[in-house]
């Protein structure tokens, strides 16, 4: 997978802060730096809490891409203590954006939903 340089980093910052001069400057720059540590990542399985945040990076993007026709309901059961492996869940959540939503002039919702068995 391809790492973020700090330049692309900024790059895509700043587009968003062109678009939207309200958001702070830290906002993205966190969001892209939880993508650069995580592509970054060499471990066979992640924390499920990890998994989640560059999901929520990734979202975060996509929201402002779509201008509010995206909505993301969350129901993630609190505290679970688990190990999945890289991008599994952001592959999914991608899936869904790139060939569902994205394809509706209306935008769209998606559920994140994670419970105990």
């Amino acid at each position: 997978m391809k790492t973020i340089t700090r330049a692309e980093a900024a790059t895509i910052a700043n587009r968003m802060l062109d678009r939207h001069p309200d958001k702070k400057a830290i906002d993205a720059s966190t969001g892209i730096q939880v993508f650069k540590d995580h592509f970054q990542n060499s471990e066979r399985l992640v924390p499920l809490e990890q998994e989640l945040a560059l999901v929520r990076s990734y979202l975060y993007i996509e929201k402002e891409r779509f201008d509010g026709t995206l909505e993301i309901v969350w129901e993630v059961d609190a505290g679970m203590k688990l190990k999945i492996p890289p991008l599994s869940i952001q592959l999914f959540v991608e899936n869904a954006v790139r060939h569902g939503i994205m394809r509706r002039s209306s935008g769209g919702k998606i559920l994140i939903q994670i419970t105990e068995c």
